[in-house]
C-alpha cells in the first residue's frame, strides 16, 4: 500500500528553488500540509506565495533557518509542531556547494559545507524523530548526488559531505526499521537548476570536462522521482540509466572506471594545453542539491 502525502505534515528544507522547489510543488498537488524551510526569509516568502498561486485555496508554511544551526531549529522544529501538532514526513534537501582544488580552499570552507551538507541533516533528523515515531505513515528523505558515490577533481570540498549522508542514510535505513519509518535517499545528476546554471559558467575546466556528455534532468523529474520513492517505500533512487551505470562500476570495475575519468581530465589538458593552477580561487554554490556532480542545495538561496 502506497504512502501517500494527502494531509500528512511534510517539512522540506532547501525549498525556495531548484529540487526543494520542485518536490514542495508535487507533495502539495497530492494534498501535504507543506513547511518549508531555508535561510533567506525573501525568497522563502515568494516560493510559498508562487506555491499557492499554483494551487488556489491552499496554504504553505514557511521558516526561516540555519539548519547547521541545532538550538535554532529546535526552536523552528518546535514551531511547527506548536501549529500542527504533528510531523510525517522529513525531507532533507538543504545544501550548498563549492568547487576548487583541495589546496586552493580555506579549511574552514570544508567545515563550512559540511556542517550545512551532513550535519544540517543529522540535526533536523534528530529532533523531528520523536514526531515520526508517533506519526501513522511516516517517511525519511535525503537529497544526495551521485557525488555521494564517486569523488571526482574539484570537488573535495563537497564530496566529502555527500558520501557521509550516503552513510548515514544507509545506517538508518536499518535503525529506523524498527520504528517502522521507511528511509530514502535519491541520488540526482545534473539537475537543471539556477545554481547548477552558475556552476557552469564558473566551474574548472577539468570539471566541465567530466560533465561534458552527462544528461541534464529537469527538477521536476527529480521530485517525481523522489516523492514516487518515498510513497513505495523504496530506499535507493536513480534517475538515468548513467547515475546507475557509474554506481555499478564504482563496485564491480573501479579501474576501467578510474581510467575512464582520469583519460577525459587529460583530454581536457591536450586540448586546452594547461591545467588548473592550484591557485586558482574556488567558486562557491549555494542552492539545493542541484547539481550530479556537486550538488548544491538549499539553504543560503533557497
Amino acid at each position: 500500500m502506497k504512502n501517500s502525502p494527502d494531509n500528512k505534515v511534510v517539512i522540506v528544507t532547501g525549498g525556495s528553488s531548484g529540487i526543494g522547489y520542485a518536490t514542495a510543488e508535487n507533495l502539495l498537488n497530492k494534498g501535504a500540509i507543506l513547511c518549508l524551510i531555508a535561510r533567506d526569509e525573501k525568497k522563502l516568502k515568494q516560493a510559498a506565495e508562487n506555491l499557492e498561486r499554483g494551487k488556489p485555496g491552499s496554504k504553505v508554511q514557511y521558516y526561516s533557518c540555519d539548519v547547521s544551526n541545532f538550538e535554532q531549529l529546535k526552536n523552528t522544529v518546535q514551531k511547527i509542531v506548536d501549529v500542527n501538532k504533528r510531523i510525517d514526513w522529513v525531507i532533507n534537501n538543504a545544501g550548498v556547494a563549492e568547487m576548487g582544488r583541495f589546496e586552493s580552499q580555506p579549511l574552514e570552507v570544508m567545515h563550512t559545507v559540511m556542517n550545512i551538507n551532513y550535519w544540517g541533516c543529522v540535526n533536523l533528523t534528530l529532533l523531528t524523530l520523536p514526531y515520526l515515531k508517533q506519526s501513522n505513515g511516516a517517511a525519511l528523505a535525503f537529497v544526495s548526488s551521485v557525488a555521494g558515490y564517486i569523488g571526482l577533481f574539484g570537488y573535495t570540498h563537497y564530496t566529502h559531505s555527500k558520501f557521509a549522508l550516503s552513510g548515514l542514510a544507509e545506517c538508518l535505513r536499518m535503525e529506523f526499521a524498527d520504528y517502522n519509518i521507511p528511509v530514502t535517499v535519491i541520488y540526482p545528476p545534473d539537475t537543471a537548476t539556477p545554481m547548477h546554471e552558475r556552476e557552469k559558467l564558473l566551474t574548472l575546466p577539468e570539471c566541465k570536462a567530466l560533465s561534458a556528455n552527462a544528461k541534464e534532468v529537469p527538477a521536476s523529474a527529480v521530485a517525481t522521482t523522489l516523492v514516487n520513492g518515498i510513497m513505495d517505500g523504496k530506499f535507493e533512487l536513480y534517475l538515468n540509466f548513467e547515475s546507475k551505470l557509474i554506481r555499478i562500476l564504482r563496485g564491480l570495475a573501479p579501474g576501467m572506471l578510474w581510467s575512464t575519468v582520469d583519460g577525459i581530465v587529460k583530454k581536457s589538458r591536450k586540448d586546452t594545453g594547461k591545467k588548473t593552477d592550484t591557485n586558482t580561487p574556488p567558486q562557491s554554490f549555494s542552492g539545493d542539491n542541484t547539481s550530479g556532480t556537486p550538488s548544491g542545495q538549499a539553504q543560503s538561496r533557497n
